[in-house]
């Protein structure tokens, strides 16, 4: 797993995401960017990356041009290497270490082993009831858009899990993440191959909400 990449995503902002970074941050090997990205979102705004790539692949499809083929799926993962290049500031050695990147939404997140073919993913979801009353407390979002907003990233999340292999992905809801902090989190070692004793467990309970 060394030098690869973890991207959290939450159904939803106020969903966890920030707790569940920082538990994951507990670990000695995970790291973040020194950048000021706190959420990246680099799938949620992909769209007009994705239009551009079509434009490129429809040029580049012309039969009269001669050469070796090229490869769509390696484009993207070129993207994908470029984003966490800049993620890294080249400041970080990743070689030895793993970079933690969230984002409280999973609009596109079909795309996210094009552009990161080598990153696991562990989504958190939550109760939409308790999403709502956070929301509309913290920015005043009607309670009402943000349960439609809700249901649509379910949707998104089924999606995903219909095309994603099982090993690639890990979800965890954010209510047995707060009522067994422990044994989630070493479900979340476990899937990310990390190991346990270069865990900080003596802080995890201290982690604030």
């Amino acid at each position: 797993m060394m030098g690869n990449s973890i991207f959290i995503y939450g159904i939803l902002p106020r969903s966890g995401t920030n707790f569940l970074n920082h538990m994951v941050l507990l670990h000695a090997d995970c790291v973040q960017s020194s950048l000021k990205v706190r959420e990246n979102y680099f799938l949620h705004h992909s769209d007009s990356l994705w239009q551009y790539a079509e434009q490129l692949f429809q040029t580049w499809s012309n039969p009269k041009w001669k050469g070796e083929a090229f490869s769509q799926q390696t484009f993207f993962a070129k993207i994908g290497e470029a984003l966490l290049t800049y993620l890294t500031d080249q400041s970080l050695d990743i070689s030895t270490k793993i970079l933690v990147s969230k984002t409280p939404s999973v609009q596109h997140l079909d795309r996210c082993f094009d552009l990161f073919p080598h990153s696991k993913i562990i989504l958190i979801v939550r109760d939409a009831r308790d999403i709502a009353a956070s929301t509309f407390k913290t920015w005043g979002t009607p309670i009402p858009k943000t349960l439609d907003k809700w249901n649509i990233a379910c949707q998104m999340i089924a999606q995903f899990e219909r095309g994603a292999s099982a090993e690639r992905y890990l979800l965890l809801r954010y209510e047995d993440l707060m009522d067994e902090r422990e044994v989630w989190m070493q479900k979340c070692l476990n899937f990310l191959g990390l190991d346990g004793t270069k865990f900080l467990w003596n802080e995890l309970n201290a982690l604030p909400i």
